[in-house]
Formats: structure tokens, C-alpha cells, sequence
């Protein structure tokens, strides 16, 4: 469409400029590709394929480098005086009707008695409004206190506005003050792309199906992501907590599946570090569960999961995983 503005004036067809543009590599506008001439066609797809492979695995590993706020004192603002001079200005054009420019002394009492009536509205309305933002905060504090007591109800609420508000796909199924057990439900191994990035021996970027071992080890690297993001939304939000217990689910028409129960210490552990998730599935009691010199995880057998773990996931119910963005 550009061309054919551009080139309008230049004859019947526009020929003659079109083949001048290609030919000089001007022909288009900036940043329109001539067509046929994407990444993907130029390498044959391959590169495109593996572009896009990558970008998607990224956005998935970002979760392992998620930070979270920490709650802090809700302050509630102060209320914003109102000037009175506009009020009076109004209130003046608006009652002034009637009184001639010659009763200098009635305007001049009807200004004074405007002014005074006025102040004192604003001063009624601004005190009111202080009362209000006191209130307001008080409320708050005793909120602030009880998540700060260990209040259950209270932690509840916001661990699970909390999860909601980051789209974590986890489920509050109990919290006694200092501890909760969380119910993660865990991307299934179809998350991740098709393919990888690959490099050919002649240097050409190109993409290949995942090596068994290094697509269950990315798979592992992702649960472990997906439970730190968990654990440090948790500590974040949650001052009083010192212990969680995250149980990693799948839920299949068949019911729920267990693929790890670990229970984690505030200060046990360096929650800083984009590694600590995957690292304590693999070494925690009650990690994950592979098998095959390829290590793909497993779920555990129904007969080995506890009637106490099975309760705790019956109680927080069952939830959807976001869509990939």
C-alpha cells in the first residue's frame, strides 16, 4: 500500500520505480520486509523454529527469577483541603441576584455572611473527612496486626489474593499462624516447545527435538521454578510465616497427582538464588520422583500418597493454570 502511494505519480504501473526499489534495496519502507524474505524463508525455517523455540522457553524459565513486594503498614492518605475561595466565588454569583451595584452595604453583609458560611462548611467537611481517614486507619492497623499475629483467616486471604494477583496456579489449604501448606499445580512436560536451538556443523542456526535427558532436566528446572516463585510470594506477603509445606499436584480426569510434598524453613535455605527450587526437588525428602537413566519425573502411586496429603488437596480444591504468555 505504501508503494502504491509512493509511487502513484510515477506512471501508469509503477514499474519502473518497484524494480528501481528492489533492485537498490530502497524500494520498501523502513522496517517492511519485501515479501518472502522473513527469517524463516531465508534459512529455510530452521532458525525461525529455533528463534521461536528459545523465546518460549525463556518466558517459561522467567518464573524462576520472580520477586515479589513485601507487605508493608497500609497507610491510609490524608484528606486534601478544599479551597474556599471557589466555593465563595460561586456562592456569591448564585445569591447576589436581586441586590443592585448601588446597595454597596447589603452586598458587602451578603459577601461577609457567603465567607463565613462557606469556612465553616469546608472546615465541617474537612474535619469529617479527617474522622473518616482515622477510622479508615485503624481499620487497616488491626489488619496489619492481625496478619502480623498469625491471624488463619486473615493469612489466608492474603496468600491467596497474593497468588491470584502474581498468576500463580496455587491453593491455600491451610495455615495455623506460622505455617501453610500451599497446593501448586504443576505445568504438565507439553508446556515446553517442540523443538531447540541448534547450531549445525557448518555454523547455521537450526532448531532439533529435545535429547530425552535435557528435555526432562529443563522440565525439573521449570517444577523447581514454579515452587520458588511459590515460596518467595509466600515469605513475602506473609511476616509471621516460618515454615511452608508445598504439595506439587497435576489434576488428570482420574483425580489428582501427587509429584512432591516438601515441607521448607524461612531460614534455612538462600531463597535468593534462581537455583534453590529446582535443587531441593531433586534432594528433599518428598521431592520429585524420576526414573530412567533419562530421569523423567514421575507421579507418585496412589497407594504411596498419604490419606493426610490427599485431604489437604480435596480441601483447597482444584484450579487452572494461566494460559502461557
Amino acid at each position: 500500500m505504501i508503494d502504491a502511494i509512493l509511487n502513484s505519480g510515477r506512471g501508469r504501473s509503477g514499474r519502473r520505480s518497484t524494480g528501481a526499489g528492489r533492485r537498490s534495496g530502497r524500494g520498501n519502507s523502513p522496517g517492511v520486509a519485501s515479501p518472502g524474505l522473513d527469517a524463516r524463508s531465508v534459512s529455510g525455517g530452521r532458525a525461525g523454529v529455533a528463534i521461536e523455540s528459545q523465546a518460549v522457553l525463556d518466558r517459561l524459565m522467567a518464573v524462576e527469577a520472580l520477586r515479589f513486594a513485601s507487605a508493608t503498614r497500609p497507610i491510609v492518605p490524608p484528606p486534601v483541603p478544599v479551597a474556599s475561595a471557589p466555593v465563595i466565588a460561586q456562592e456569591w454569583r448564585r445569591r447576589k441576584a436581586g441586590i443592585g451595584l448601588w446597595e454597596r452595604g447589603k452586598r458587602r453583609e451578603l459577601r461577609m455572611r457567603i465567607g463565613i458560611e462557606v469556612r465553616a462548611e469546608v472546615d465541617r467537611r474537612f474535619d469529617e473527612a479527617c474522622r473518616d481517614v482515622r477510622r479508615c486507619q485503624d481499620e487497616a492497623d488491626r489488619w496489619w496486626n492481625a496478619l502480623n499475629d498469625g491471624d488463619p483467616v486473615v493469612l489466608a486471604a492474603v496468600l491467596s489474593n497474593a497468588f491470584a494477583y502474581a498468576r500463580l496456579p496455587v491453593r491455600v489449604a491451610a495455615t495455623d499462624g506460622r505455617s501453610a501448606v500451599l497446593i501448586l499445580t504443576m505445568p504438565g512436560l507439553d508446556v515446553l516447545p517442540k523443538k531447540i536451538p541448534h547450531v549445525t556443523p557448518t555454523g547455521r542456526l537450526a532448531s532439533k527435538a529435545w535429547p530425552a535427558t535435557e528435555v526432562n532436566a529443563a522440565y525439573q528446572r521449570l517444577l523447581g521454578g514454579y515452587m520458588l516463585a511459590t515460596v518467595r510470594q509466600a515469605w513475602a506477603v506473609g511476616p509471621p510465616l516460618r515454615q511452608l509445606r508445598i504439595i506439587g499436584v497435576r489434576y488428570q480426569t482420574a483425580g489428582a497427582q501427587v509429584y512432591f510434598d516438601v515441607s521448607v524453613d524461612r531460614y534455612a535455605m538462600d531463597w535468593d538464588s534462581n537455583t534453590t527450587g529446582a535443587a531441593l526437588l531433586r534432594t528433599a525428602p518428598g521431592g520429585l520422583k524420576t526414573s530412567g537413566t533419562a530421569g523423567r519425573v514421575r507421579p507418585w502411586p496412589k497407594d504411596a500418597i498419604p490419606e493426610e496429603t490427599l485431604a489437604m488437596i480435596r480441601r483447597s480444591g482444584s484450579i487452572e493454570l494461566p494460559a502461557a504468555q
